[in-house]
């Protein structure tokens, strides 16, 4: 643990304090919640120093940090873990922490047929936006 604990001080270069809470709380919490070793840990050291550099110089908060952690470690957002749920990728594997969370941030775009047009008198909703996606669907050979 001490060698992987050093890899991350060294991938953030500051900030030893937040690497060591990071490493010794929710990445240790998550290695015994799943009965894992450190050489079977789903998040590499690479990959948590990223995360608490953008701690670090508060990109993101500690709280979205968490949440973030969680998609990375096993391609499950809070939500889906609760409901037990599994999001697939197209070759049937579980996707992996990135995919997580761009499917999430592309979620919004799901309410873009109910905004209106910017500019227009009315507050009526693009609806039939709405049928480009349902065309696209039905376009996919999956």
């Amino acid at each position: 643990m001490g060698a992987f604990y050093e890899a991350v001080v060294a991938a953030v270069g500051k900030e030893p304090k937040l690497c060591a809470n990071w490493v010794m709380g929710d990445f240790s919490a998550f290695l015994n919640r799943d009965g894992l070793e450190l050489v079977g840990s789903k998040v590499s050291a690479a990959a948590l120093a990223g995360l608490i550099a953008r701690i670090a110089d508060n990109t993101i908060s500690n709280a979205i940090g968490k949440k973030v952690f969680e998609a990375l470690w096993n391609g499950q957002t809070p939500g889906t873990r609760l409901l037990g749920l599994r999001v697939l990728s197209a070759e049937g594997q579980p996707i992996t922490g990135l995919q997580a969370i761009l499917r999430n941030v592309l979620r919004a775009v799901d309410y873009l047929p109910l905004c209106p047009i910017p500019g227009s008198e009315t507050l009526m909703p693009v609806l039939p936006l709405y049928m480009f996606g349902l065309v696209a669907c039905s376009m996919n050979h999956r």
